[in-house]
Order: structure tokens, then C-alpha cells, then sequence
């Protein structure tokens, strides 16, 4: 046998690992001969040890990256993200494919990764942990990629894409703007409304309304027992920051470290307190099922949970509002920006080899392809049910005509992200989630908490400096 019109190509991106093949139109004929075929059996031999060199890529021998999402991606939030991935590999717009994996200890993981020289091509990453990571030189800058294409990342909003910057660095590109808010149903609204025509309550755009509506739609059987929340109660030490930003001011001083001593913030503390003590809730009436079956009159939530509601809950009536606002002079409806972006690990100079360079550039290819492009940008939006990080789409059908994001829109220009200080995450989970259940349960007063507070969050920011 003989081999006749062959087309191959070898692409050697370096000495050994990770090479192309691509061999078409071979065709065997049969012709006698030793010579034949030993050159046949010294093809074969060649091409099979090329194949077992080729280290990143899939069966097909396409090139595979990997990105991590963290904890929060579950249930339908995760389905909805690997829905998209597997429509992207699907159409192969990027002629790569991307395998996504949950990591449910994200910090962990990642750093350990990081440390051993496995870390993924790519994070999806809650973005107010940015300052801490790349304080710790965890996450690869792109500015000079962002120089060098030429990238207007005046498209996105202010605030979600500032998140992603430390030092005078930007590290990532956000993904979506999931802004925290008051989910109110309507229905049980109006019922009070319609059985109480001389005492109203409203959808609430103070922190006085948002109280006394809360009270008004907490409804009790005839034997006392709470059969309708009024408010969520749960988890109130969580939402210290989400009600501080809608009095205008932030927690740090201008020396950059806390100060929780101010009039904005003593109000802040109290007003949890009068949630905490106003009886419009109980343990089983503060949860987000409480409130898809009707059993909960208001909740605090992000953006995402609108999808857990589309899923769970498609028929029920509501209306998102930004959070209340304070009465001081400085008070504003509207409350802290969360979400996510994708980011690039850093793997350290020694390791910045020519495979690492390669997926580099197919990793900012892939962000640029998501976040920077308006179509898949908006496909991402319908998919998830949150709204894009592109202002110009804020216009466009597909949000003018969802309820929610419609209202979000209207409302995002308000918003604040978290302070941007390495340790955000310790303060929030060390000390508010720690310390302001001690005030709220009455084991604290408010200045032994402000102090405890201050000396806490302090020590947590200088041990980062």
C-alpha cells in the first residue's frame, strides 16, 4: 500500500507539550513493497506519539480551558451558568471549549490551586473579593490587554466595573450588576389595601414606611399565631452595609480605616434593632420559600433571586424596589451593588511559560466574547435573569420589558459596591456577622459594639497593609 495526497499540519507552540495535528485526505492504495511500508509504520509511530505528546486538549483536539465559579453558584443560578457554557461549546464561536467547575470552597481551593501550579484559566468572581486576592498578587492584571485591543470599557457601569480594580489595577470584567433590594408582593399588599381603605400601606421608599408597612402586612390567624411575615427578620446582621449605603456614607475614614462612630451609622445599627424587635416576622416567615408561597410579605434580596423566583414561583406578583432610604439630609434610595466578573489567576512569574501565555490570550478572547459583546452580553441576561453590566443595553427590549430589570435599571445609578479594602470578607463574616447579633440579642450595647466593631475591623485592614 502506498499513501497519496496527504494534508497535515503541525502547529509547536514549544518543545513538547500541547501540539496541533491535522492530517485530511489520506487515502491508502494497494502497492507491494517493504519500503512502503515502513515509511507507512513510521507515520503511524510519529503521529500517534504527537497525539500522546498534545497535553491541553479535549478528544476532538480542540483546545479545553477551565473556569471556577464559587459557593453562591447553585441550584438554578448554576444551571443557568452551565446552560451557557454548554451553549457556547455548542456553537464553538471561539474554535476552543471551556469546562466549567462549582467550587463550593472557592478561597480555598483556589489559593491551594494557585500554590501547586493548578489553578483554573479563568475564575468567575465575586468581585468585592478583588482587593483581597490581588493584594496578594492571586489575580493577573489586564490593563495592558485592555490597552492593547483598544477595549471602551466606558460600556459598563461605574460602579461594577471600579469593583474590579485595586491599586490603580483592573484585574476582570464584570459579568452582571446584582443589585440588593426590597421584593414586595403585591398581592398581599393590596389585600390589606382593599380590607383597610382609611389605613394604606405603601410599596416603601423610606426606612419609617418600609417599618410601618411591614407591620401593617403582618397578618396573624385568630389564635395569634403569625400566619404572614410582614418583613424578613433573618440574617439582619447582614444587611448592616446594604442599609449604611442608602444613608449616603460609608464605615471607612479618611485615614482608611473604620469608623463606625458616626451619626449615619449609630442609625443604621438601631434601625436593625427596630426590625429585629417589631414582631413582623418569625423563623419560618423569613425565608425565601416563605415568600414564593405567599407566607411573606417583604424580603431583602439581590437581583438573582428574581430566577429563583421564575422558577419556583412564576405566577406570583411582585415588585422589585431599591432599598429605602434614610431621612437624614444625605439619605438615598438606593443600596450595595454585588456580583460577579470573570478574572484571570496569576500564577506568578516563574510559572508565566508558553502554555500559560497561550491560554492567556484564549481567556481574554472568551471574556471579551461574553462581557464585551452586547448580543452575548444580553444572552447572558435572559439566561440568568439578571441584569447586564452594559449600560447601553438598559434600553433594550428584552430589559424594558422584564418588570424587574426594568425597574433595576431605573434604580442602579444609586447603587454602591462594598469599600474597597484587602479583607472585606473578614469584616463582614468576623465581625458584623459576629458581634451585631450580640446588640441585637441585647448582650451588647450599642457603644460596646461600635467599639468592638472599630478594634475588630481595624486589626483586620492593617494586617493587610
Amino acid at each position: 500500500m502506498y499513501i497519496t495526497n496527504i494534508t497535515y499540519s503541525l502547529k509547536c507552540h514549544y518543545v513538547f507539550p500541547c501540539i496541533d495535528i491535522c492530517f485530511t485526505n489520506v487515502i491508502l492504495m494497494p502497492k507491494g513493497g517493504d519500503s512502503m511500508k515502513k515509511i507507512l509504520s513510521l507515520i503511524l509511530i510519529i503521529t500517534l506519539s504527537l497525539v500522546v505528546i498534545g497535553c491541553s486538549k479535549d478528544d476532538k483536539g480542540k483546545q479545553t480551558l477551565t473556569i471556577w465559579a464559587g459557593g453562591q453558584w447553585t441550584g438554578n443560578d448554576a444551571t443557568n451558568l452551565q446552560n451557557f457554557i454548554n451553549k457556547f461549546n455548542q456553537d464553538n464561536p471561539l474554535g476552543f471549549e471551556v469546562k466549567l467547575s462549582l467550587k463550593t470552597d472557592m478561597e480555598v481551593s483556589f489559593v491551594s490551586a494557585l500554590n501547586v501550579g493548578k489553578a483554573p484559566d479563568m475564575l468567575i468572581w465575586d468581585r468585592f473579593n478583588t482587593p483581597t486576592y490581588a493584594n496578594q498578587d492571586f489575580l493577573y492584571s489586564i490593563d495592558e490587554l485592555i490597552e492593547r485591543d483598544n477595549v471602551d470599557t466606558t460600556m459598563f457601569h461605574n460602579e461594577a466595573y471600579k469593583e474590579l480594580s485595586y491599586d490603580g489595577k483592573q484585574y476582570g470584567i464584570p459579568l452582571d450588576v446584582d443589585a440588593w433590594g426590597i421584593y414586595v408582593n403585591l398581592d398581599i399588599l393590596e389585600e390589606y389595601n382593599t380590607n383597610n381603605p382609611s389605613n394604606q400601606a405603601v410599596v416603601p421608599t423610606t426606612w419609617e414606611e418600609l417599618l410601618d408597612t411591614a407591620r401593617k402586612l403582618t397578618k396573624s390567624d385568630n389564635s395569634g399565631k403569625m400566619v404572614v411575615g410582614g418583613y424578613s427578620t433573618q440574617d439582619l446582621h447582614e444587611h448592616f452595609f446594604k442599609f449604611l449605603t442608602s444613608t449616603g456614607s460609608a464605615f471607612l475614614g479618611e485615614n482608611g480605616l473604620s469608623n463606625f462612630d458616626t451619626t449615619e451609622s449609630i442609625a443604621t445599627l438601631e434601625f436593625l434593632n427596630q426590625l429585629k424587635n417589631a414582631n413582623v416576622s418569625t423563623s419560618g416567615l423569613s425565608t425565601r420559600e416563605a415568600f414564593a408561597n405567599n407566607m411573606l410579605a417583604m424580603i431583602n434580596q439581590p437581583t438573582y433571586f428574581a430566577s429563583y423566583l421564575k422558577e419556583y414561583a412564576p405566577e406570583l406578583n411582585y415588585k422589585f424596589i431599591a432599598q429605602p432610604k434614610y431621612s437624614g439630609e444625605n439619605g438615598v434610595q438606593g443600596g450595595m451593588l454585588g456580583g460577579f466578573g470573570i478574572a484571570i489567576p496569576d500564577p506568578g512569574s516563574q510559572r508565566r511559560d508558553e502554555e500559560w501565555k497561550e491560554k492567556l490570550e484564549l481567556s481574554w478572547d472568551f471574556m471579551q466574547w461574553w462581557l464585551c459583546n452586547e448580543e452575548n452580553a444580553l444572552n447572558w441576561s435572559k439566561e440568568s435573569n439578571t441584569l447586564p453590566a452594559i449600560t447601553s443595553l438598559y434600553t433594550n427590549e428584552a430589559i424594558t420589558s422584564n418588570e424587574l430589570l426594568k425597574d433595576v435599571a431605573l434604580q442602579v445609578q444609586n447603587y454602591k459596591i462594598r469599600p474597597q479594602i484587602p479583607g472585606y470578607l473578614l469584616i463582614q463574616t468576623n465581625v458584623f456577622n459576629r458581634e451585631i447579633p450580640n446588640y441585637l440579642n441585647g448582650k451588647l450595647s450599642i457603644t460596646e459594639l461600635i467599639e468592638v466593631m472599630s478594634s475588630q475591623s481595624d486589626e483586620i485592614i492593617n494586617s493587610y497593609k
